[in-house]
């Protein structure tokens, strides 16, 4: 897998590895899966983490070959994953070696098939995995005649469940968790951690420390090439988020306010490329404050922490110093989202009088490399805009399916050029459906938060820029807000905001323009994203250095508005009907595990993919056991689906007579396969006419079944026959052709070998036998290995008593 991109562990345990490469165009994506286990394997990209309305990859191996299919699940958990109908999957390889299965595939980002697949989102992806602990093969659950690569194989969930070998994460397909880059030989660490510091049982918790990197009499200027984070074990779901801030002054605990790196929970660490480096020098980055958010909503005492980050940096200086950008909405109650919006948009601004500042970039610009983008718990997406000349360029950096846990920075495939003059708007999306109250910004989890951390190079003057609403805007909505009904109560302590309600028009007193909300909603959304509006066409703008100095004279300005939108492109990526190769694999532990292909024009099967198809197909096969006074007697069953022939097995004790009755509730007018005579050696058909063993049938069964073979073991009796699947003897059952719905069965025996009365045994009135396509390897039918081995099922007996 070390050919691959990137690659991560889906599990805690770290035994089922996910590898995937993207290639240049960003047009497919190449996915590599190991897991524990020989059994059937699923792999899928869902839009909440969860299987509902999920796309799928699934997987087994059988008869020495790996097998593909397209599938896709609804939002009834019940049904399974269900065959797409079209087929959108290539398997490239395919091995089972040393007890794991390893599958290689490809896929499109954007699939055309936008009913049943699921594209890859720019941003955080929600994959998901199953596999079966053991050696499981599914079954067919409805054959195609017609289109055989239709055919619907269903995983046999009862014996081959996946249990707990399943499980969800969230990772960045299109753009990696991290670099890979070599580090120079000379580098060294330094770890900043807290000294074992008690968490506090309050459920939010900010901790400082402070941490001198350089001694005050360095002379050294070194490149940090790497941020780590150190989370003490145990303590993952307490540590939120850690920030390392940068001290304008060398040993002074204060104003340490501008951010040089930020992790929050679910990330990796964060690499620089090859050829920048982040200084560390008395002269910038030599004294820094760390802060902890602890999140403690059990309110635990006594957890000891000593987390915190690993520095990696060289005295190589690379050819470009890196600086950090933040964008996003300046921290209060100005920020509020109101309860039960499915969609609430916040947005903050960059404006040009910020990037055009004297002195704010270089005036060839910078280029953006990493972006991390923040939000709390409400966050459900988050786009950074870019807009140059009255134009709406591709997004600096978004994410589709932000994931609270899942606060990874993202590399960026291509630096993104920055000018001078260049402005943004920074959209977070917040979902408070379940919220009961306002949800303020602000520091806490149970807050929010709309920040964008970008790193850039080279190191710009300008490092922050922020927004607000001047108190103007932010007083002038409470008051329609309150005149409308919509807002009530008299502080944050106890405001209530109804975003439904009824219209409200507000006349202004001085122009006499009038302006009218069809709801709470209506207007929470006017103010954040209407930009016609002279009141709401500005903002004020906080633009700072790293040493919190303001940089523009003046702090308000006109927003972006009237721009170019920018358009971005949808053309889909089709692999259609898709015949990929199936991978050959070994089984004896190969001292170098190697995969091969097979060539030529594969045969059809189950979703489309190509294959070394058996000559025996697919046939319908189910067994039962009997239940009741005749437990000693099983009977398999499998329909050629090609010969249109059935095989029948009757397995029973070596010394009385026994049999089988199919369709039948009861012994009347049952139809029956019964095994009998001197040494158990005949086998006939019989139509009971009353309730009794020894009834005669109206016609002999030479016609109707024939004796392939019979062996004796055990002290048991292993008849097979063959016979037609439909007959047109009356009272004779015709076998079905798909699996809709199960056989009643009955089962009975005697008291010698000759079939009379009276009874020596039976069913408990009747076996369900459910009957369930495979793939066999084997097309003659003639034998008990046929049975007992090609046709390899789930065994799945419901006892009815009625």
């Amino acid at each position: 897998f070390d050919s691959f991109e990137f690659q991560t562990y889906l599990d805690a345990d770290e035994t089922v590895l996910l590898a995937w490469t993207v290639d240049s165009t960003r047009t497919n994506i190449n996915i590599a899966l190991s897991y524990p286990s020989t059994g059937w394997g699923a792999f899928g990209v869902s839009p909440t983490g969860q299987m509902p309305l999920s796309d799928i990859a699934f997987f087994w191996s059988e008869n020495n070959a790996i097998f593909l299919q397209d599938r896709y699940t609804t939002d009834n958990r019940a049904e399974g994953p269900l065959l797409d109908t079209q087929q959108n999957l290539i398997l490239l390889q395919g091995e089972v070696v040393d007890g794991s299965t390893n599958i290689v595939f490809q896929r499109s980002i954007s699939p055309c098939d936008d009913e049943d697949d699921v594209a890859i989102a720019t941003g955080t992806s929600r994959v998901l995995y199953a596999f079966a602990q053991n050696d499981a093969s599914p079954v067919m659950t409805e054959y195609n005649a017609d289109n055989p690569e239709l055919s619907v194989v269903g995983v046999t969930y009862q014996d081959h469940y996946h249990g707990v070998n399943r499980g969800s994460k969230s990772v960045n397909l299109l753009d990696g968790n991290d670099l890979k880059v070599e580090l120079e030989a000379d580098t060294m660490t330094i770890d900043v951690v807290v000294d074992n510091y008690i968490m506090p049982s309050a459920k939010t918790t900010y901790y400082h420390t402070y941490h001198e990197l350089l001694s005050v009499n360095s002379t050294d200027v070194f490149h940090i090439t790497k941020f780590e984070p150190i989370v003490t074990a145990g303590n993952e779901l307490n540590v939120h988020h850690m920030v390392l801030y940068y001290c304008p002054t060398h040993g002074v605990d204060s104003d340490c306010n501008t951010a040089a790196y930020a992790w929050a929970i679910g990330a990796q660490g964060m690499t620089f490329p090859a050829d920048v480096g982040f200084e560390m020098s008395l002269d910038y980055l030599s004294y820094v404050k760390l802060e902890i958010h602890y999140d403690n909503p059990g309110q635990l005492s006594s957890v000891i922490d000593a987390s915190g980050l690993r520095i990696y940096y060289t005295p190589t200086l690379r050819p470009h110093n890196a600086g950090l950008f933040e964008f996003g909405l300046q921290l209060g109650a100005w920020q509020f989202i109101p309860p039960g919006m499915p969609q609430a948009v916040n947005k903050a601004y960059c404006m040009s009088e910020c990037t055009a500042a004297t002195d704010a970039m270089p005036v060839e610009g910078i280029y953006a490399f990493n972006a991390f983008l923040h939000a709390h718990t409400l966050g459900v997406a988050i786009e950074l805009k870019h807009i140059r000349n009255g134009e709406e360029l591709a997004p600096l950096a978004v994410n589709w399916a932000y994931d609270f846990d899942y606060q990874q920075g993202l590399p960026l495939a291509q630096h993104v050029h920055i000018l001078p003059g260049d402005e943004f708007i920074l959209d977070c999306y917040y979902d408070s459906t379940q919220q009961s109250g306002v949800v303020y910004g602000g520091e806490s989890t149970e807050e929010e938060m709309c920040q964008a951390y970008v790193y850039v190079y080279p190191r710009p003057k300008v490092a922050n820029c922020l927004s607000v609403f001047t108190d103007t805007q932010f007083n002038g909505f409470y008051s329609v807000a309150t005149q409308a009904g919509y807002l009530t109560g008299t502080s944050q302590a106890n405001y209530a905001y109804d975003i439904s309600g009824d219209p409200f028009t507000y006349t202004d007193s001085g122009s006499g323009a009038s302006i009218t909300w069809q709801n709470g909603e209506d207007l929470y959304n006017f103010l954040w994203q209407d930009t016609n509006l002279a009141f709401l066409s500005t903002r004020a703008q906080i633009c700072e250095d790293i040493d919190g100095n303001q940089i523009p004279s003046s702090s308000v300005f006109e927003i972006p508005s009237g721009y170019t939108p920018f358009v971005a492109d949808t053309t889909c990526s089709a692999i259609e009907n898709a015949v990929g190769q199936i991978g050959t694999y070994g089984t004896n532990e190969p001292t170098s595990p190697t995969t091969t292909t097979t060539s030529g024009t594969p045969s059809p099967l189950p979703g489309g993919i190509g294959g070394t198809a058996a000559a025996g197909g697919y046939k319908l096969c189910g067994q039962t056991t009997s239940d009741g006074t005749s437990q000693d007697v099983s009977v398999d069953v499998c329909v050629d689906l090609d010969t249109d022939l059935v095989s029948i097995t009757l397995t029973g004790p070596s010394d009385v007579w026994f049999a089988v009755g199919f369709d039948a509730m009861s012994m009347h007018n049952a139809y029956a396969v019964v095994v009998h005579g001197n040494d158990l050696t005949e086998c006939d058909e019989y139509i009971l006419t009353q309730y009794s063993a020894g009834t005669t049938a109206p016609f002999d069964g030479t016609d109707g079944v024939v004796i392939e073979s019979q062996t004796e073991q055990n002290e048991q009796v292993i008849m097979t026959v063959s016979r037609d699947r439909v007959s047109s003897a009356s009272g004779v059952y015709s076998f079905p052709n798909t699996s809709t719905s199960d056989i009643n069965v009955i089962f009975g025996k005697g008291v010698d070998t000759t079939y009379q009365g009276p009874m020596g045994g039976h069913s408990n009135v009747f076996v369900s036998l459910s009957l369930e396509y495979v793939l066999v390897t084997d097309s003659a039918i003639s034998t008990t290995e046929t049975a007992d081995a090609a046709c390899s099922f789930k065994l799945h007996m419901v006892l009815l008593m009625i």
